[in-house]
């Protein structure tokens, strides 16, 4: 066996080996071509960069948004409390407002009590940041500088386990993203939504990832498909995903087969096993 066969064994997915064989399909990629796969850099792109402004009060709040931001591939920054204190922390937190993309607002009953807050918002209007803000309720409302802009209202949801009622951050996140779609800011928000779902470590990831890629399949471009046909061979969580592996065959993969035919035919194949 020459080297080059050898790592290809060592690269290619579990059911791949032996004579590339998928259960009883037989794929007819070389096991030089599963080398190419893995040495082909994966897919990078560009980011979007998110600056969460929101009173130290409600940081859990801010920390649930980052989360479900960060399922979109997205950079998210919140400032938390051991962190605040110092013109070391200033200079960070002004940083990190500077280079976001995209400036979200938590408004609660307690975010004008902010001593940094206002100045944030000061910071992101001179700056020509995108602002988006979330209110809370009907009371928390834009004012100041983004008193024109027009936010979104949080849904509320029963927390798990709980009588309570809480803000759904998912369904804010979403609110978010389908704003961002319709800016200058969709070409970073794709990349980061394709980088997040090759990226995926869990089916649950995958899975619902997807997702994100399909609402996006009509801007995909040329790299983005041969990075999803990349991670679609040698990521686990992909191929053997059950709603990842079936929305790639059935909705992404037959919509972009011009990109590369003979390996999208291939990946097909593999995914329908």
């Amino acid at each position: 066996m020459t080297t080059s066969s050898r790592a290809a064994r060592r690269k290619a997915p579990r059911c791949l080996r032996r004579e590339c064989k998928a259960g009883s399909i037989e794929l007819s990629l070389t096991p030089e071509q599963f080398v190419a796969l893995g040495e082909q850099p994966p897919f990078v792109g560009k980011s979007l960069r998110f600056f969460i402004s929101y009173h130290h009060s409600d940081g859990r709040l801010a920390g649930k948004i980052k989360e479900s931001l960060e399922e979109y591939g997205a950079e998210v920054f919140v400032a938390h409390d051991d962190l605040q204190g110092g013109v070391a922390w200033q200079n960070e937190v002004l940083r990190s407002l500077k280079q976001a993309d995209v400036f979200v607002a938590v408004l609660t009953p307690n975010f004008r009590s902010s001593k940094f807050t206002d100045q944030e918002i000061g910071v992101a209007v001179s700056e020509q940041k995108l602002i988006i803000p979330l209110m809370v309720d009907r009371d928390s409302v834009p004012h100041g500088f983004i008193s024109p802009i027009q936010g979104f209202r949080f849904q509320f949801t029963r927390e798990r386990g709980s009588d309570q009622e809480v803000p759904d951050c998912d369904l804010a996140a979403a609110d978010v993203v389908n704003h961002i779609l319709a800016t200058q800011y969709r070409p970073q928000l794709v990349d980061s939504i394709i980088r997040a779902f090759i990226n995926s470590s869990s089916f649950v990831q995958a899975n619902s990832r997807v997702k994100f890629v399909e609402k996006i399949k009509d801007s995909l471009s040329p790299e983005h498909v041969l990075g999803i046909i990349r991670e679609g061979f040698l990521n686990r969580q992909i191929y053997d995903g059950n709603v990842a592996s079936r929305v790639l065959r059935e909705t992404i993969l037959p919509q972009h087969s011009a990109v590369n035919p003979e390996m999208i035919s291939e990946l097909t194949t593999f995914l329908n096993r």
